[in-house]
This record gives structure tokens, C-alpha cells and sequence, in this order.
């Protein structure tokens, strides 16, 4: 019974410091914009899978910046942003794990308007007017 007590206690006590973590935490949700087709069109878009994959389908006016050469591409963001850390980029990939990778270095390296728009088909299927012709 003490067991449990002492647990209880030390939940109670530990509870309000998480609660202030979790919700000051930069990535949540809900301090992403959220995806339409006017950020589309107003954003930094990068379409962070390979040259080929970019190739064969992609949003119109993005750039292709495959994951792999983020890190040492970071130059190319701070053009396209303006050296804005503010500017929102929206970044996509054909499922969402690279896209996701992608906003997490980006993030990393200061920029805090990263919107990860997930795979390419869900992106084209939402807004097919917006796809490279």
C-alpha cells in the first residue's frame, strides 16, 4: 500500500512539469499551418526524394532537394527562405518518413515554419491542380 502511495504521490508531483514540457514543445501539431493549396502556392516546397522519383511526377513550382543531400544543401534552403528561419516549407516524399526526416534537420538547423506534407499521392490526390504537368 505505501508502494502505491508513494507512486501516486510522485506522479501528482511530476504530472504539471510534464504538462508544460508537452505543451511548449516547437513540433506540435498545432503550431504547424495548416495544408492548402494556397500554402502550397506561397511556401518554400521541397520535394525531398530522389531526381528520378521527382521525375516521374511532382507539385509545380518545388525544388528537389533528395534527403540524403539536406544537410549539406542547407545553403539552398537559406536562398530559397530568404534567410528567413521563419518561412514556412512545406517538404514531401513519397511516404512521409523522409519528409519527416527532412523537417526534423530543418528544424535542427533553426527553422521553425517546417510543414510535413507526408507522401506525394496523398499531397496530388488533395490538390491534383497543383501537379507538375
Amino acid at each position: 500500500m505505501k508502494t502505491h502511495l508513494a507512486v501516486a504521490l510522485a506522479l501528482a508531483v511530476a504530472a504539471p512539469t510534464l504538462v508544460a514540457c508537452a505543451k511548449s514543445s516547437p513540433s506540435t501539431a498545432s503550431s504547424a499551418p495548416t495544408l492548402t493549396a494556397e500554402l502550397l502556392k506561397s511556401a518554400v516546397v521541397v520535394d525531398v526524394r530522389t531526381a528520378g522519383e521527382h521525375a516521374s511526377g511532382h507539385l509545380q513550382g518545388d525544388h528537389n532537394i533528395p534527403v540524403e543531400e539536406v544537410e549539406a544543401r542547407l545553403a539552398e534552403f537559406d536562398a530559397l527562405t530568404k534567410g528567413n528561419k521563419n518561412a514556412v516549407v512545406v517538404v514531401y516524399c513519397a511516404s512521409g518518413r523522409r519528409s519527416a526526416r527532412t523537417k526534423g534537420m530543418l528544424e535542427q538547423a533553426g527553422y521553425t515554419g517546417v510543414v510535413d506534407a507526408g507522401g506525394f499521392s496523398g499531397v496530388a490526390a488533395r490538390f491534383p491542380e497543383l501537379r507538375a504537368q
